[in-house]
């Protein structure tokens, strides 16, 4: 009961000022929609990479993955689907398209912030389908380290309601 409460006032804070926003394991996600398209920040308590994950199960398998990290002042980062555990491979290697594009960032002895948007329908089958009013999981994820292929230090997995106008 307790979390249909959370998500009803979720889902209404959010169609309040269309804008999604949530915080998980001291990683903080906001979602808007511009036009043709989504607009997503992320901010971690890292110097790692930061990375946003949609499935329609609760898995890490057979989701859209977006890791970021900034080496040297310069951003960096991948569009991945995961195919199996451990097992995460870049949308291009399996014929689709990379589909970020970063806005803006920075990065702090603190914390990693990035902006970035990609096209409201995906270019390719294994970027996920957001559709106002539908559940879905939500991923967030840091690590230590920038390297993509270094496993995260925090990941949490959150069912929630996509509503942004």
């Amino acid at each position: 009961m307790r979390i249909l409460v959370f998500l009803l006032t979720f889902c209404i804070a959010c169609s309040l000022n269309a804008q999604m926003e949530l915080s998980l394991g001291g990683m903080t996600w906001k979602c808007n929609r511009d036009g043709d398209f989504l607009v997503m920040e992320l901010r971690a308590p890292t110097k790692g990479w930061i990375g946003v994950g949609f499935n329609q199960e609760n898995s890490i398998v057979q989701s859209d993955l977006l890791l970021f990290h900034i080496v040297d002042g310069k951003e960096g980062s991948t569009d991945l689907y995961v195919k199996g555990i451990g097992n995460p491979k870049t949308d291009k290697s399996l014929g689709g398209s990379h589909d970020i594009e970063i806005i803006d960032f920075s990065e702090t002895k603190n914390e990693t912030y990035i902006k970035f948007r990609r096209l409201w329908k995906g270019k390719d089958v294994y970027d996920y389908q957001l559709k106002n009013g539908e559940a879905f999981w939500l991923i967030l994820a840091y690590s230590t380290h920038d390297e993509f292929a270094h496993h995260s230090r925090m990941r949490k997995h959150e069912k929630v309601i996509f509503n942004v106008k």
